[in-house]
């Protein structure tokens, strides 16, 4: 994770998380999949913070609700969780809302770098 400056926020970081898998059926060749794609929303200013994140959240969801196949590359992907933290003393406190996705997508067992 790369350090935020504060000109830069509100920010935006994509990443993800667990991955698990298993063989679709037996006799087949390919690989059901299922990731956790995490969205941090980073927002500076405390009071403002829910005005701030839902707005940014929305746009999120809305970008995430059009095109749930992520080009093509996923089945489908649902938001599953939303989280809230501060960090920080008085008006040094960092907001972060967490969205997080469950993604599932398929490959060959062949080829495990390429969507299906």
């Amino acid at each position: 994770m790369h350090p935020l400056n504060e000109d830069l926020l509100p920010a935006i970081s994509v990443y993800t998380g667990n991955e698990t898998s298993e063989r679709y059926t037996s006799g087949v060749t390919d690989i059901n999949r299922e990731l956790s794609l995490e969205i941090d929303l980073y927002v500076r200013e405390a009071s403002t913070f829910d005005d701030k994140c839902d707005a940014i959240a929305v746009q999120v969801e809305e970008a995430m609700a059009g095109d749930f196949t992520i080009g093509g590359l996923a089945k489908s992907s649902v938001l599953t969780s939303t989280e809230i933290q501060f960090d920080g003393e008085a008006d040094q406190i960092l907001g972060v809302a967490k969205l997080t996705y469950l993604v599932k997508y398929v490959t060959a067992l062949n080829d495990v770098e390429t969507a299906k």
